[in-house]
């Protein structure tokens, strides 16, 4: 056994008392609190003054003591921290406090299958084979790259998908009984010509005005209609429990005369109240079912359409106008299979007519199951979002350059009509004779997913995951087949609230979405998140999809360099020199090499901790 052996040993067997290693003192500001390591059974009693041969003292008053798993260093007024066998190892062949590293500065920590523990002047690691290596003190911390594919809850139809299906044949048949398998594409004759109630406002005031035609206004409170001409606006509002309206000319002047004064006429003193009613009034306008003329009018309500400063503008049906929660609640009445369905702006129209097809058919299916529930929070069927389908009106059957014919084209091209024009059945996807829950959205990432997997509840055998290559295929022309976002690194530690985060590795589930996602820091703390927390909009990143493809940094983690006794010498011993003198001028704990060709002694006294590298 070498001199360098043979002393490594004292250290490292408690148990001799001949060769025991002892408790260390730390150098002022030094943090030694532990982390993660175990107390030593007699720390409390055993004081440095009263250490024995399992004890011992480095060169600055630090203080060291042998432990059952290593050795423990502490100062005389502070805590001590462990140093695994493994590790005292590795700090020796660095030469101990005389080396780079320096002390201990907290306890030990696992990375992954390898054993760490920081110290003054970098970190030390021992790899499962025994191997030891260094990691610098100070590491930049990365930033992330986040990357991913797909945009939506992605549940039932991928829209995207379904474009690439239709650009390479497929029919609407085709494309909805492969998103909704089992389920059947089929006629039916249920509600064929009912009304759908849309809410397509809720506000303070609302205004509606009538272009192309007139517009009359039904006040059950009164029980009149009034009819007012081509420009007219009505405006709407509250007073106290009670819907207020005042309905004027383009001029103006008041249709509903709310004083003494003569209609037509400039209001004087005492200023006019607004009218007032209890109940709902019912807006008409012409050339609708409900009020057939040669003009075809439309009406617009400014802020009706979120998604645009444009106001909504409506071609078909009734409006009704009443109070919901002390708000101005619009809902538009128009009939489901075509009126309704003519306004459905939930691809564009430029695409194949099969998914055009596809996509009235889903959305006739979806309507449909909504149609026996008037729902209390917007007295309506459906509202006019996405939270159940968007719903634009006018604004979509009446798009430029022929592209609102097309879409309408395709609604008719899934209606069938009686003699009189009147819809006798529309297409829509069933499953065991009954609606199916047609979901849909934009694209995936290459699979769609499990219903209750994203909104828990029974699973439905008709919203199950399957591969969806479609959304990622060229003809999908699909702007989200691959996306990244960054994210900061005060972001991400945020998320899985960890001091800081160096790495974050994820799984996928067999619908390749995110199932967790675990980020490591640079002490080695590690921390997993469920995938949908980590990307969450409130709970973490902030990601477009589900599908997470990548999570880079913006710095790789630091390189480990493998530990050389022969890289760490604090004395060289030239060819020739003599070694016993060179043992005897270096203090404890030194790593002494010899040059090559320096013959290695048959015995040699080293001091307390000292390591002898090289010679032949």
């Amino acid at each position: 056994m070498s001199a360098a052996v043979l002393l490594l040993a004292v250290l490292l067997v408690p148990g001799d008392p001949a060769t025991a290693a002892s408790p260390v003192h730390v150098a002022e500001g030094v943090n030694l609190t532990p982390i993660a390591t175990e107390a030593h059974p007699d720390q409390e009693s055993q004081r440095p003054e009263e250490a024995d041969a399992k004890a011992g003292e480095f060169k600055d008053g630090m203080l060291w003591r042998s432990h059952p798993e290593g050795i423990e260093v502490y100062a005389a007024t502070s805590p001590a921290v462990l140093v695994p066998h493994d590790l005292v190892r590795a700090w020796a062949d660095t030469g101990w406090e005389n080396g780079p590293f320096g002390y201990p500065s907290g306890g030990h920590y696992s990375a992954g299958s390898d054993t760490r523990q920081p110290f003054t002047g970098g970190i030390l690691g021992v790899r499962p084979d025994g191997t030891s290596y260094w990691l610098p003190a100070t590491t930049e911390l990365p930033d992330f790259t986040v990357s991913g594919a797909g945009w939506g809850h992605g549940v039932g139809m991928s829209q995207y998908g379904a474009r690439a299906m239709a650009a390479g044949g497929s029919s609407a048949t085709d494309i909805l009984e492969y998103y909704y398998n089992p389920a059947e594409v089929t006629d039916s004759s249920t509600a064929a010509a009912s009304d759908i109630r849309v809410q397509v406002l809720t506000s303070k005031t609302s205004e509606v005005v009538v272009s192309g035609g007139k517009m009359q206004v039904i006040d059950p409170t009164a029980n009149q209609a009034y009819t007012a001409p081509a420009g007219s606006k009505l405006v709407l509002g509250r007073a106290g429990s009670q819907l207020a309206y005042e309905l004027r000319t383009p001029d103006g002047f008041d249709v509903v005369p709310r004083d003494n004064n003569e209609d037509g006429v400039p209001d004087v003193d005492p200023a006019p109240e607004a009218n007032k009613v209890t109940g709902k009034l019912i807006i008409l306008w012409e050339g609708t079912r409900d009020w057939p003329a040669k003009n075809r009018a439309t009406i617009s309500v400014p802020g009706a359409n979120e998604e645009s400063s444009a106001p909504g503008v409506y071609r078909h049906g009734y409006l009704e106008a009443g109070l919901l929660d002390d708000r101005v609640n619009l809902v538009a009445a128009l009939r489901l299979n075509d009126e309704y369905l003519y306004g459905l702006a939930e691809v564009p129209s430029s695409w194949p007519r099969a998914v055009l097809q596809a996509q009235a058919i889903a959305g006739r299916t979806y309507a449909m199951r909504k149609l026996n529930t008037v729902r209390d929070s917007c007295d309506c069927n459906v509202t006019d979002e996405v939270q159940d389908q968007k719903f634009t009106g006018w604004k979509k059957e009446n798009e430029k350059s022929g592209y609102g014919a097309r879409w309408k084209a395709a609604v008719e091209a899934t209606i069938k009509r009686n003699d009189a024009g009147v819809p006798r059945s529309g297409k829509v996807v069933v499953y065991d004779g009954r609606l199916a829950e047609t979901l849909y959205s934009s694209s995936t990432g290459g699979a769609t997913r499990d219903s209750e997997d994203v909104w828990g509840g029974a699973a439905r055998p008709y919203l199950r995951s399957r591969p969806d290559p479609w959304s990622l295929e060229a003809s999908a022309k699909n702007p989200y087949d691959a996306w990244e976002q960054g994210t900061s690194q005060e972001e991400m530690a945020e998320v899985f609230g960890l001091e800081n985060v160096m790495s974050v590795e994820f799984e996928r589930g067999k619908d390749l979405s995110i199932v967790s996602a675990t980020a490591t820091s640079m002490s080695g703390r590690s921390k997993t998140l469920p995938g949908k927390e980590f990307r969450g909009k409130d709970s973490g990143v902030g990601a477009r999809s589900a599908w997470i493809t990548g999570i880079e940094p913006s710095v790789g983690p630091p390189v480990e360099t493998t530990i050389k006794p022969g890289n760490f010498c604090t004395t060289t011993v030239k060819a020739g020199a003599g070694i016993a003198r060179a043992v005897s001028a270096a203090s404890d704990g030194e790593v002494i090499c010899l040059q090559p060709g320096t013959p290695k002694p048959s015995s040699v006294v080293l001091k307390p901790r000292q390591t002898l590298v090289g010679g032949k």
